[in-house]
């Protein structure tokens, strides 16, 4: 089973914050449980708009690509329509 270790202060400032002040094993639990899924969904929330950014990144670039002019698709009409040009090197960029 997974496990991680916590700092104990951090997690009872968190059941502070949450106006909780007594002090069980059985509320005990619940804080913790409360505070570990509060801190995954933070961390899922971080990877999934940098996943969206990545994406919008990438979507941008492909398809500036594909529709303008100076794009990847005007390069090749240009090499289909002079037979024996040699379509000038995209320049790369960092994604």
């Amino acid at each position: 089973m997974p496990f991680r270790v916590v700092n104990a202060a951090r997690v009872r400032d968190y059941a502070k914050s949450l106006g909780i002040l007594a002090k069980t094993d059985k509320i005990d639990a619940k804080v913790l449980a409360q505070f570990a899924a509060e801190r995954i969904l933070k961390s899922l929330i971080v990877w999934r708009r940098q996943l969206i950014k990545t994406r919008t990144i990438i979507g941008t670039n492909s398809s500036m690509l594909l529709t303008r002019p100076s794009g990847l698709a005007g390069k090749m009409s240009k090499e289909k329509t002079e037979p024996g040009a040699v379509a000038p090197e995209l320049p790369l960029r960092a994604l």
